[in-house]
């Protein structure tokens, strides 16, 4: 069961990964990478994703809450993932961007079905 506070960041998750889903849905691989706008959206979205997988744990945790809830992720690969992108200033590598969306379609519908069930619990209807 979620608290409260999960809830909020699983829904953040969820929000995130939407975006990054919904902004490359109907392009290709080509041309995502040639539009620097989407790039550096689908990056800003992933971040913020990767951000709200972190704080599920709060500061200096192991990660064991994040791998509870999702499983078949790791906090520290969502930690990597986040920091090479928060911490490249240069640009945003755009195929390590496209390459992370795969991994982004997993953990929307992870969170999507946590969601479900909060929902569910506390008598609330779904999006």
């Amino acid at each position: 069961m979620l608290s409260n506070r999960e809830a909020h960041l699983v829904g953040d998750i969820l929000d995130e990964s939407r975006k990054a889903l919904s902004w490359t849905e109907d392009i290709d691989e080509a041309v995502f990478l040639a539009s620097e706008e989407k790039v550096y959206s689908v990056a800003k979205a992933i971040q913020n994703a990767t951000e709200a997988c972190i704080q599920l744990d709060g500061k200096d945790a192991d990660g064991a809450r994040f791998e509870d809830l999702f499983p078949g992720f790791t906090l520290h690969t969502m930690r990597t993932i986040g920091n090479r992108l928060r911490h490249d200033y240069a640009g945003y590598d755009a195929q390590k961007v496209w390459d992370a969306l795969p991994r982004m379609e997993e953990l929307n519908a992870r969170a999507g079905e946590l969601l479900d069930q909060h929902r569910r619990l506390h008598g609330r209807a779904s999006d």
